[in-house]
């Protein structure tokens, strides 16, 4: 394999840079020290880069040409009676995917209608001279709009076609309802000059472009998420269970940077994302796939959803214990839910448009010809489960719950239903009093008195509607799961979440390739009649090209070994014994529903302890713990957990079938709430670990972080003095204090458990010792959804006290890694930045250390390849882990720099940002994550940072 220093790009950037090159653009940074100006202590060569050589970062260039546009803000107002709805605030349906998409497509046929009506105010233009976010902010370019500062028109159902009247409706209940627009003056968004600069300008500046270029997706062919779009048309990539469908979108961020000669330059990043839906299938056949799943057929085992954890996408918490919305066999209790609602019966309403004699099996496939998508056999088998099994009901509810159905006896508005839960009575056993005191019926023989439909299925459970105060039940047959409804974090099963993490890798070709389709076709952004009325205009569709470097690798250094990694490679195998092996006295082992039998743990043990041995950690005793337990004790697992703190247990082995169970969570939360630290392995971990041969990589893994959960130090890490015959540092020993002495590395991050859950924000904490592969850390709750870091006065002098504990001082320089945080967040971050500084006279009396700190995004949308991909392997087609770009500014105003860590698939960058640095140097922050990349020594995924899984 070619030498890494001539792989960078060297002999890939031999053709002419494309227009779109921007690596001859003005520095921003004018105080970068050059090597000359380095510390004179220390010949440290600290670029070690190679010269012209290039990368393709992969934004893409727009131009604004016009200087200035206006804003106006709009309130889309529904009008019932004398009461005025704003649409803007969502209020007028419940949240969610598919009400969230209605409500943004409803807007814009509005806007479109208000444009038609007042035409006169945009200069008789077309509709194209208006970006509306569908929401409340519509920009003009500048000149266009004629009108006063406010202005208003209202509509009805006869201002719109019927086909555009089905799609505004779906906002409203009632056929009487009327719409009200009004504009108002919001300023305006300069493009050029120094005013463009300012930070609320710029915020919106980049939005207008954003709102801009995004204007043909309002359309019924995409759904939007934020900033993530994704094509409903296009086929699914695959489908991972009978339940769910993984499909490929964008998303797309705009930035305003600062461009050559002086001029600034916008640039426009677009990346691929893939996203679990639900299909669009009958209730029956979902609930047919979730008993197979539950009885572990077909699929994972669907608990309630897949590892929401702490990965800040939602969180499954265990205690929550939402009860069922059940009731008894005859639930005559519940009957004051039917036949009060002011316009229909409890049953959403009776469709008269259909007749008595239309029939019903002519519709139950939801309009295919081609008949019901399940099979009713095994409908009946799920019946019988559940006569058998009442806890199956609560299975289906929380798979159903929060999810939007279409009724198909029902027609309009009023057949879109949001499941509130899964009743255990059936349609033949529960009972309402009908209106007009014509007495009691059965809830199937009301749907066959009044709907013409003869349930095949009258023993399946109900499904719960909640409409205010009311309650309502629907059979399931007659229940059709709507399209484009995402599958949140909490409720993805093992199935779903790997073949998630199967769809996120892509080769750096193949993403190239589907960024350049999706600017062609789902963005359009050539010959764009939005674009050309505001003045915007794609330079080209091709990378920014850039210079980079690759930062040598930390030499580690081990007990009795020092291991230099491949440049450009962070994974590595252990030479030699951990530098401070951890000290167990016994170790509890847990097979959670008989993942393994009794006599494999025990052979498990086995290999287990001699591991330990052969690793240098000290084990007193070899007389553990061994149990099988039911991952849905929460009670007995805490129990367990609290008895063997008492018996001296270091660590809870938890072995589980899935690689990202729901009891990992739950380990996780009594690992907090008891102390115990514990470590979970799926079962294909524990079978590579009892082969030596076949899994070598797996267990040294393992390893690694038993002995740091344990206590125990793995490495530590250390500046090289050469690599491949190369200088890296003349002076080693100068170059480790200036980067690592008495200096302290705290890392927190947030991650938020979903809405719905109910549950608090999560803080992650964790923080270096004397040595910076020695870590403690901890965490803590926040209030729910919180955004800013709580507590500071008691968690940071917590985490520095720590380091003086251990290393017998204070550390004179600190450096926080602010992990997750974006753009928006950076005022806030400094609002931390003066409570943090406020705690230092608390840590001990005149204490002022140096404070750096940094916004780490680990899931940035930048992508960066070489200038020319070439090979087949993710190695050859990736630049090398340790490339460093620093000449690119996506955070206007702030020092950063981006780093790659790993080379398995396409990279995904970290990108840093300096909120804070005191007299350390730009090259030196660089130097320091850098050496991070190797602490970890996964190909996997190069850790830079502390470990948050790593508890004191």
């Amino acid at each position: 394999m070619s030498d890494p220093f001539d792989r960078i790009m060297g002999d890939m950037s031999s053709g002419q840079a494309s227009s779109s090159t921007s690596s001859s653009r003005i520095p921003k940074r004018d105080h970068r020290h050059s090597p000359e100006k380095c510390d004179e202590k220390c010949d440290c060569h600290e670029h070690f880069e190679c010269s012209n050589k290039h990368v393709r970062f992969e934004p893409f260039k727009d131009a604004t040409k016009d200087p200035a546009h206006p804003c106006r803000h709009l309130d889309a107002l529904k009008r019932r009676l004398r009461k005025e709805i704003n649409l803007n605030l969502g209020v007028v349906a419940v949240g969610g995917d598919v009400n969230s998409h209605n409500r943004r497509l409803a807007q814009h046929h509005i806007m479109r209608k208000f444009h038609e009506k007042k035409r006169h105010l945009f200069s008789n233009q077309s509709y194209h001279v208006m970006a509306y976010d569908c929401a409340a902010a519509l920009y003009v370019p500048a000149g266009v709009y004629t009108g006063s500062d406010e202005e208003e028109a209202s509509f009805s159902k006869e201002d719109f076609s019927s086909e555009d009247w089905g799609l505004v409706s779906k906002v409203s209940r009632r056929e009487d309802d009327k719409f009200l627009v009004r504009l108002k003056p919001a300023g305006f968004v300069e493009t050029q000059g120094v005013d463009a600069l300012e930070a609320s300008n710029r915020m919106e500046l980049t939005r207008c472009v954003e709102i801009v270029t995004s204007q043909k997706l309002n359309n019924n062919e995409f759904y939007q998420f934020g900033n993530a779009t994704f094509p409903l048309r296009d086929s699914p990539n695959s489908e991972p269970d009978g339940t769910s469908e993984i499909r490929s979108g964008f998303a797309k961020v705009a930035r305003l940077v600062e461009g050559r000669k002086g001029t600034n330059e916008m640039l426009m990043t677009i990346d691929s994302k893939f996203s679990p839906f639900y299909k669009n299938t009958s209730v029956l056949k979902f609930v047919i796939n979730k008993y197979a799943e539950s009885r572990g057929v077909g699929g994972g085992e669907y608990g309630g959803g897949g590892r929401g954890g702490y990965g800040g996408g939602g969180r499954n918490d265990s205690r929550d214990s939402r009860g069922s919305y059940g009731g008894r066999s005859d639930s005559r209790d519940s009957r004051g839910g039917y036949g009060r609602s002011e316009s229909r019966d409890s049953y959403g309403g009776r469709d008269e448009s259909r007749g008595r004699r239309d029939s019903y099996d002519s519709r139950r496939s939801g309009g295919d010809s081609s008949g019901p998508d399940y099979n009713a056999q095994e409908v009946a088998e799920v019946e019988k489960a559940v006569r058998d099994n009442k806890n199956l009901v609560k299975t289906f509810e929380q798979a159903l719950e929060g999810l939007f159905v279409e009724a198909i006896h029902l027609s309009g508005s009023s057949k879109i239903i949001r499941v509130a839960g899964v009743s255990e009575a059936s349609a033949e056993s529960s009972y309402f009093t009908q209106k007009d005191d014509k007495g009691e019926i059965s809830v199937a023989e009301y749907f066959y008195t009044e709907h013409n439909i003869k349930l095949q299925f009258p023993h399946m459970p109900l499904i719960i509607l909640k409409r205010f105060k009311h309650v309502c039940f629907y059979p399931m047959e007659v229940l059709r799961i709507l399209p484009g409804q995402r599958i949140k974090v909490y409720k993805m099963s093992a199935t779903v979440q790997s073949a998630m993490t199967e769809h996120n890798a892509s080769m750096p070709q193949q993403h190239v390739d589907i960024v350049q389709k999706i600017l062609s076709y789902s963005l359009k952004l050539e010959n764009n009649l939005y674009m050309d009325a505001f003045g915007i205009e794609l330079e080209s569709t091709k990378p920014v090209q850039l210079k980079a470097k690759l930062l040598p690798p930390a030499q580690i250094k081990f007990k009795n070994a020092v291991y230099m990694p491949d440049l450009g490679r962070p994974a590595f195998r252990n030479p030699g014994s951990f530098i401070e092996p951890a000290h167990i006295h016994r170790v509890a082992i847990v097979s959670f529903d008989r993942a393994i039998d009794m006599r494999q743990a025990e052979g498990f043990r086995d290999r287990l302890y001699d591991y330990c041995r052969d690793n240098g950690i000290k084990v007193d005793s070899k007389d553990w713990y061994i149990r099988e337990m039911n991952s849905g004790d929460h009670v007995a697992i805490k129990e367990a957990m609290e008895d063997w703190m008492k018996k001296g247990v270091s660590i809870f082995v938890g072995i589980a079938g899935d690689k990202k169970p729901d009891v990992h969570d739950v380990l996780k939360y009594y690992e907090k709430s008891v102390g115990m630290q514990t470590i979970h392995l799926c079962k294909q971990t524990v079978d590579k670990m009892m082969n030596p041969q076949g899994g070598r990589q797996t267990i040294e893994n393992v390893m690694r972080k038993f002995n740091l959960k344990c206590g125990g130090t793995n490495f530590h890490v250390e500046v090289p003095n050469s690599i491949l015959g190369k200088c890296v540092c003349a002076n080693t020993e100068t170059m480790n204090k200036k980067l690592f002495y008495q200096v302290q590395f705290i890392r927190f991050e947030i991650s938020h458990g979903a809405k719905m859950d109910g549950g608090p924000s999560i803080v992650g904490v964790s923080y270096s010792l004397t040595n910076s592969t020695q870590l403690g850390g901890f965490s803590y709750m926040l209030t729910q959804r919180e955004y800013k870091l709580q507590k500071l006065d008691e968690v940071f002098p917590t985490s520095v006290r720590a380091y003086k504990e251990h290393a017998k001082k204070l550390p004179s320089r600190i450096v926080i890694y602010r992990v997750g945080a974006g753009e928006g967040d950076f005022k806030r971050i400094k609002d931390e930045i003066e409570e943090i500084r406020s705690t230092f006279a608390k840590i001990d009396h005149g204490y002022n250390p140096q404070l750096v700190v940094l916004v780490a995004q680990r899931a940035s949308h930048a992508r960066v390849f070489p200038s020319r991909i070439q090979g087949d392997k993710a190695i050859e087609q990736n630049v090398p882990s340790g490339t460093c770009i620093d000449n690119v500014v996506t955070s206007f105003g702030y020092e950063e720099f981006i780093l790659s860590s790993h080379t398995r698939d396409c990279i995904r960058v970290y990108h840093l940002v300096v909120v804070l640095v005191v007299t350390s140097s730009q090259i030196l922050l660089e130097k320091i994550c850098g050496s991070k990349i190797f602490e970890k020594g996964k190909k996997e995924e190069g850790s830079w940072v502390p470990n948050p899984e790593v508890g004191s």
